[in-house]
């Protein structure tokens, strides 16, 4: 072999070192590049935050949760929500008893969001709607209410999750579009929430901006579906309660 053969090979041989060289690090550092996106951009985003309390849902991760979820806030809000849904169409209730109630549901709002609080990570851990029971001031009515009944007409048992839709991120907010499905009617609904950073980065679900409004939708759906029953069912009820 010549020495002309002999250099030609060798420089062939480094060329192709270098492409393997230049290669490998190409890939590495897309590698790097990849983990410091998902550790410092990506976990610190509100998509992140929603994605991530799915799947503590779904593997029954209290923990997880309640660190994405700030759940006191959460029943707070939705609570004040709850109570004026009630209130709003309840046509019996003025003036002077109508404060009254108010003032009585402001005073034990404190014990109902905790207790609503308490449900939801009970559900989360073992995937059923317990209710208080033992000594706890929420079971019957100690409270001088019927927290079940509340409870039921909050909704909670009965929404299904179906998925995320669009996600908007300001500043030092967002808010995020959550389709969800009325198990009883079937009917999906969008929720729109709001996610904020905690103190060290990382986004919390603070709380549903129009639960207000699907209540009140929810309940007059229901409302409906009873009295279009109530009204199919007519005639055989009659017959039956002249026997």
């Amino acid at each position: 072999m010549d020495d002309l053969t002999w250099k030609a090979k060798l420089e062939a041989r480094s060329s192709r070192q270098k492409r393997e060289y230049f290669l490998a690090f190409c890939i590495v550092f897309l590698l790097l590049g990849s983990v410091c996106w998902y550790v410092f951009i990506y976990m610190r985003s509100p998509d992140y935050a929603l994605h991530t309390i799915q799947e503590a849902i779904e593997h029954q991760d209290t923990v997880t949760f309640s660190r994405y979820v700030n759940l006191d806030e959460f029943t707070s809000r939705a609570y004040d929500d709850m109570a004026a849904a009630l209130f709003k169409d309840d046509t019996k209730l003025t003036g002077d008893d109508k404060i009254t109630y108010e003032r009585f549901y402001r005073a034990i709002k404190p014990q109902m969001a905790n207790g609503m609080g308490q449900m939801i990570l009970n559900y989360i851990s073992t995937g059923e709607w317990k209710y208080p029971d033992g000594e706890d001031i929420l079971k019957g009515h100690q409270l001088g209410i019927d927290f079940e009944r509340f409870i039921v007409l909050s909704q909670l048992p009965n929404t299904g999750f179906v998925k995320f839709g669009n996600i908007t991120q300001r500043k030092d907010y967002a808010t995020a579009e959550i389709i969800i499905m009325d198990k009883a009617t079937q009917n999906q609904c969008s929720l729109e929430v709001t996610i904020r950073p905690a103190e060290d980065g990382h986004w919390q679900l603070v709380s549903m901006s129009n639960y207000r409004q699907y209540l009140t939708g929810i309940m007059a759906l229901h409302n409906k579906d009873i009295a279009s029953y109530l009204e199919a069912t007519k005639d055989i009820t009659n017959e039956y309660n002249q026997l």
